[in-house]
């Protein structure tokens, strides 16, 4: 029987078409791995929200910027057209207000369900995350050397 949600395969390409997107500044692209790790393979609606204060408002900002930039189709990775692809069934989206930032997958756009959990990553979670690392090629990726291509 076939499990549901994304193959960890399609979530390791997911991954490295957001590290390597020129699009979103890298807490921007840590934030949208995260919610993928959370969303168990794509088959749970996932809300982050982010109080803004004065001292992160920059850094905060450009990551949510970043984020619409790499959904919207005047970027250039297409990620929610990625995920269709795919077959995800969930798509990320993304908002900001004078107080809060947010972002979450959801089955609908900008509209968050009641029954979704709200989370607040804890900033050590997110800086943790190694975008150089994906999984989609881990055979290089665990090694710290590049590799010698001429035998």
């Amino acid at each position: 029987m076939k499990k549901p949600g994304l193959t960890r395969k399609q979530i390791a390409a997911i991954k490295y078409l957001i590290a390597n997107s020129p699009d979103a500044n890298n807490l921007g692209k840590r934030l949208l791995w995260w919610m993928i790790d959370k969303s168990k393979r794509f088959t749970q609606e996932v809300a982050i929200e982010i109080p803004k204060t004065n001292q992160n408002d920059k850094q905060i900002r450009g990551a949510i910027v970043g984020i619409h930039h790499i959904l919207s189709c005047h970027g250039l990775t297409h990620l929610n057209e990625v995920l269709t692809a795919a077959g995800a069934g969930l798509h990320f989206c993304e908002g900001i207000s004078d107080k809060w930032a947010y972002a979450y997958l959801s089955t609908v756009s900008y509209i968050l369900k009641p029954s979704t959990k709200i989370m607040r990553p804890h900033v050590s979670a997110i800086e943790k995350i190694r975008l150089a690392h994906p999984g989609l090629y881990p055979g290089i990726e665990n090694n710290t050397e590049p590799p010698d291509l001429i035998n």
